[in-house]
C-alpha cells in the first residue's frame, strides 16, 4: 500500500505541476493584456483533475493501509 500511495503522490504533483505549468502563463497574459491562448482551459482542468483522483486514490490507499492494521475487539 506504501508503493500505492507514493505513486499516486507522484502523480498528483505531476498533475498539479501540469495544470500549474498551462494556468500561470495565462494568468499572467490577463495582467498583461495579451490574447489567451486556446485550449489552456482544458489542459488546466485535465491537470486538476488528475490532481484530484490521485488525491483520493492516495487518501484510499492510506485508509485501507490503516484498516488492516486495526487491533482486534
Amino acid at each position: 500500500m506504501q508503493l500505492v500511495f507514493l505513486g499516486a503522490w507522484i502523480v498528483g504533483v505531476l498533475g498539479w505541476a501540469w495544470a500549474f505549468w498551462h494556468f500561470m502563463p495565462m494568468w499572467f497574459a490577463r495582467f498583461q493584456k495579451r490574447a489567451e491562448h486556446k485550449g489552456f482551459s482544458r489542459k488546466v482542468l485535465m491537470g486538476t483533475a488528475v490532481f484530484a483522483v490521485a488525491f483520493c486514490v492516495g487518501v484510499g490507499a492510506m485508509v485501507f493501509s490503516e484498516a488492516l492494521n486495526l487491533p482486534p475487539p
